[in-house]
């Protein structure tokens, strides 16, 4: 994500900045239907940072590497296939907003 998601209650949820220069990585180390259900259950309740099974980081580039050659991923809220390794990283300031004043 652009920026780390705040804690906060639901499914909608918010971020402090958006033009911070960080990106907010979230890896789920189990992936059974458990721990997603336990994940989503914290997620309403507001609780979700705190979630055993979740590591969040904010970085500024990220490479990851795989013994897999395609990665199911969700970029930009979409579940993707991609071919390994990926490269992110963020261009502080590269998107300017016009908005009404």
């Amino acid at each position: 994500s652009n920026h780390v998601y705040d804690d906060g209650f639901g499914l909608v949820l918010s971020r402090q900045s958006l033009d911070a220069g960080k990106l907010g990585v979230y890896v789920a180390r189990e992936r059974n239907a458990f721990a997603m259900l336990r994940l989503m259950g914290r997620l309403v309740a507001g609780s979700w940072k705190q979630d055993e099974g979740l590591e969040t980081y904010a970085v500024t580039s990220l490479t990851v590497h795989s013994r897999r050659h395609r990665l199911k991923m969700v970029n930009d809220g979409e579940i993707r296939k991609l071919h390994a390794p990926l490269h992110y990283r963020i261009l502080p300031g590269a998107l300017k907003v016009l908005a009404p004043g």
